[in-house]
């Protein structure tokens, strides 16, 4: 009985591969990001919040027009995956901003950066 219930829902089952490809994009960007601040120097902080931020933005914006654009050419199943998407992804992005730029402020405090003392002020 559990079987045929579990097969009567697989075709409502979401596509996982998208969400992944999103997650492993979204994560390589915030490596990029935070290894950018670090070897920047003056505000690591500052940089990843900022740098966070924007990304995600342009990320969700990416993902809301294909949403859209999924929605009018008649794929609602296709849309509902993005809108999926677009939520998770600026829930993530957001607390990897927060997240990222409170573990800058940790590791520069006192203006000195203890992965690239020389570059410290």
């Amino acid at each position: 009985m559990f079987l045929q219930w579990a097969a009567a829902l697989q075709p409502a089952l979401m596509d996982t591969r998208f969400l992944r490809s999103n997650l492993l994009i979204l994560f390589a960007y915030a490596v990029l990001v935070h290894v950018f601040a670090l070897l920047e120097g003056g505000e690591p902080a500052m940089t990843v919040f900022m740098g966070m931020m924007v990304l995600v933005f342009l990320h969700v914006s990416v993902l809301f027009i294909g949403m859209v654009v999924n929605f009018f050419r008649g794929f609602r199943r296709l849309a509902g995956q993005w809108a999926l998407n677009m939520f998770l992804v600026a829930i993530i992005g957001f607390g990897t901003c927060l997240g990222g730029g409170t573990l800058m402020e940790r590791i520069t405090q006192d203006n000195r950066n203890m992965f690239a003392p020389e570059l410290a002020p």
